[in-house]
Order: structure tokens, then sequence, then C-alpha cells
């Protein structure tokens, strides 16, 4: 996987043409989470913390990564 991007608390991934945003979930200890979005949903979470904020609201049932 290759990283493209890193800013406002997340991490995006491209890995033969599928795209993983990671980002930590947790509150008081670290949850590394990892979903799978479209190259879209990649292209406008670089856009802003907000628009970051909303693909992961969009894609959060999804999310691999520890579980509580």
């Amino acid at each position: 996987m290759k990283q493209i991007f890193s800013d406002y608390g997340i991490e995006i991934y491209d890995s033969k043409g599928h795209f993983y945003l990671t980002y930590d979930k947790g509150e008081l200890v670290v949850n590394i989470t990892t979903i799978e979005i479209s190259k879209s949903d990649a292209e406008k979470a670089q856009l802003s913390a907000e628009d970051a904020y909303q693909v992961i609201l969009k894609h959060q049932n999804n999310a691999k990564g520890n579980s509580q």
C-alpha cells in the first residue's frame, strides 16, 4: 500500500486502485481503524477536516479495526 495523504488526523492509502482511510476512533486509548473508500471519497477527504469527517461518517459502519 502506498500512502497518498496524511493530515487532519487521517491517512489515505492506495493499494492497486483500492483506497483505504485510516484514523484513530479511540477516546481514551488508541483504536486505529481502517475503512475502504471510493476514489472520489479519497479525493474529498483530502479537501478539509470537515470533508474528511463526512467521509468517515459515511463509511464508519464498514470499519475494520479494534472492536470495543
